[in-house]
């Protein structure tokens, strides 16, 4: 038999979705840190097919919705102009959260910098972001970048994120959940008649990649993937349309908001990445936003580590008590 009922494996406790629902409402404290009447510009949805950044980007929006904040402008990496049309030093910036502050990841962080470089006397907001750096000499002067900026809030992810950016003296510093957890009681589960009997091994093949475990604890594990194979043929091929058509318009200097040619995209990747996921009982994996969607789907999760402790410090920080949350600390 390789098929079981729907409702065997799904752990959702009320101890579980009070957690979740907490951190949805701690969210909402990110709200006092900027004046949300004034113009918002949104720097860096993620124009690449990474459902978890996507997922991100989501929560971020459902955040904005919510508390009626309208924002004026939006730009990716690849179309933020130097000069904004109507841009003063009252406008907000708010830049997207995620696990790419440091220097893995130098093409998103020297874009984050430019913007700094670009508006020393706006207010910047940087989201929940992991802070990890290889280097200590890039992480002393990428940080001091920051430190100098007249007004530039940081929301770290984790408390290990925090102290590294404290220890810096970025006082203008706190700590936040992940903005995926806006969409808590609204990203829901597809309800296959029946669930695979095996769990799904979720993990990175990147430069954050880890050995998985040699054996599960109690399952069969043989579903293998990472975040390029679930998605559709019909998603890449609108994501390549999409993404060389705001390429070439921002090489062109058109102004246009080209984030609504990529929304459409946006969401038929994260469909894509539910109705993966809802098919699974139980999900083994060393990817944060695996976690995190699984536990959005009221699934089981048994997570492991990245390279860096990414998972364990966000376990720790925000998750500590999720039933439906179990940890293989041996990797």
């Amino acid at each position: 038999m390789n098929k079981r009922q729907v409702g065997d494996g799904i752990n959702s406790t009320a101890s579980d979705q009070g957690i979740m629902e907490s951190l949805k409402k701690k969210l909402n404290e990110i709200l006092g840190y900027f004046d949300t009447t004034k113009r918002i510009v949104y720097f860096d949805y993620p124009l690449y097919l990474n459902v978890g950044d996507l997922l991100i980007q989501l929560g971020t929006e459902k955040f904005f919705a919510l508390n009626h904040i309208h924002v004026w402008k939006r730009y990716s990496i690849y179309d933020m102009p130097a000069s904004i049309r109507g841009m003063d030093d009252n406008v907000v910036i708010v830049c997207q959260g995620g696990g790419n502050f440091g220097d893995l990841y130098p093409v998103i962080q020297n874009s984050r910098e430019r913007v700094l470089q670009l508006y020393p006397n706006n207010p910047i907001v940087v989201l929940p972001q992991t802070v990890h750096y290889e280097s200590l000499d890039r992480l002393s002067k990428s940080l001091e970048r920051f430190r100098k900026h007249r007004n530039c809030h940081i929301f770290a992810r984790d408390a290990r994120s925090l102290e590294i950016l404290q220890q810096a003296s970025i006082h203008r510093s706190s700590a936040m959940p992940d903005m995926a957890h806006c969409l808590w009681g609204s990203l829901l589960a597809d309800e296959p008649p029946l669930y695979e009997a095996q769990a799904m091994r979720f993990v990175r093949r990147d430069i954050e990649s880890k050995l998985f475990p040699v054996s599960g604890d109690d399952e069969s594990v043989e579903h293998i993937c990472d975040w390029p194979d679930i998605i559709s043929s019909s998603t890449f091929q609108c994501w390549r349309m999409a993404y060389y058509a705001i390429r070439i318009q921002a090489r062109l200097g058109l102004h246009t908001q080209k984030f609504w040619q990529w929304r459409p995209v946006q969401d038929m990747a994260i469909r894509d990445g539910v109705r993966y996921f809802s098919k699974y009982h139980k999900i083994y994996t060393n990817r944060l936003h695996a976690m995190l969607l699984g536990l959005l789907l009221k699934r089981e999760v048994c997570a492991f580590d990245n390279s860096y402790g990414k998972l364990s410090s966000y376990k720790n920080s925000w998750l500590r008590g999720m039933e439906s949350l179990t940890w293989n600390p041996k990797m």
